[in-house]
Parts: structure tokens; sequence; C-alpha cells
């Protein structure tokens, strides 16, 4: 199986894109 190398920037992007996601819908819960 193959897959096409992320760069770094990539991955830290989606998680940082995810992280902000969830921390959104938290806080709309929340507050």
């Amino acid at each position: 199986m193959k897959f096409r190398k992320m760069t770094e920037e990539e991955v830290w992007m989606m998680i940082i894109g995810y992280l902000m996601g969830l921390i959104a819908s938290l806080a709309g819960k929340y507050l």
C-alpha cells in the first residue's frame, strides 16, 4: 500500500483545524 507523503505542514494544518473545530463545538455547547 502506498500513501502520498504528507508534509509536516499539512499534518499540523489538519491537527490544528480539527482541534479548533472541537473547541468551537464545546464552547458552543457550554456558553
